[in-house]
């Protein structure tokens, strides 16, 4: 304890200030540029691809905010002497010490998830380009409560395609997904929400039509993996063309157009309530 409110009693207020403005300008630049600003080309279906960790984005924001708050106090303390008070600095830097230690841990975890989730849905979008023509993508398509990786519409049906970047060979067990030794059964539940989320969506605008769930594995341990939890199609990435485009023909270009109109509403309606 002494140890920390020795280091915050002999911090210069210049440094306070520094580390103010630093942190405060991460925050700021964090809130300013999310990442989801950075997206890949834009599909034949009107989306393109955010990659974004709004979890990550907010922890991140948050996190580096505090720190700039904790340093304004740190100088507000500085400055009028409230330093020179031991509990006074002992207990700041406690605090302080605390939060870093308890923040870092959880952001790292979520930069690190959202950075190989990104990996694995760009290596998705860059696969579901050498579709055939007459299919649409759209990538990262609002739901309200979140986002449905990718969208594949065609001749062939519609498909939500919903990536995972996860360690493990996947193998199929008692009707549940197993990554190496540890069940999974969460993958495919989600896999079969985004589907069931689409398919109320479309119904609500007459245009009923079964929506197919994929779950896609990007990892190296799932490259020739291939399978079928419930309703939902479980694929390595080099499978996952093959399984889009050699399904039964079930669609006609008109109900494509249609379909492809819905969705393109749906991510106009979210982008106009940003």
């Amino acid at each position: 304890m002494n140890i920390l409110g020795d280091i915050v009693r002999n911090t210069s207020w210049g440094w306070w200030l520094t580390l103010f403005l630093l942190f405060g300008a991460v925050g700021l630049l964090w809130f300013l540029v999310p990442l989801k600003e950075f997206p890949g080309k834009q599909s034949s279906g009107g989306g393109t691809s955010s990659y974004t960790s709004r979890r990550a984005l907010q922890l991140g924001k948050v996190f580096f905010f505090t720190l700039s708050a904790l340093c304004f106090l740190g100088l507000i303390g500085s400055v009028s002497g409230l330093w020179k008070y031991q509990a006074l600095a002992n207990a700041f830097g406690f605090f302080s010490a605390a939060f870093i230690i308890l923040g870092i841990a959880p952001l790292y975890r979520l930069l690190n998830n959202f950075l190989k989730g990104s990996e694995g849905e760009g290596k998705v979008e860059v696969e579901l380009r050498k579709l055939s023509q007459g299919f649409f993508v759209f990538h990262d398509l609002p739901t309200g409560r979140g986002n449905i990786d990718h969208v594949v519409i065609g001749p062939t049906g519609i498909f939500t395609v919903e990536t995972k970047n996860w360690k493990g060979r996947p193998v199929i067990k008692g009707g549940t997904l197993y990554l190496g030794k540890y069940p999974c059964p969460q993958l495919s539940r989600q896999a079969l929400s985004c589907a069931l989320f689409l398919s109320r969506y479309l119904k609500g605008r007459g245009l009923s039509a079964y929506v197919t769930p994929v779950l896609c594995l990007v990892q190296k341990e799932a490259r020739s993996f291939r399978g079928r939890v419930g309703n939902v199609e479980a694929v390595g990435l080099p499978g996952l063309i093959e399984l889009l485009s050699l399904k039964n023909f079930s669609l006609t270009p008109a109900q494509v157009e249609k379909i492809k109109e819905a969705l393109m509403d749906l991510r106009k309606r979210a982008d106009e309530l940003k």
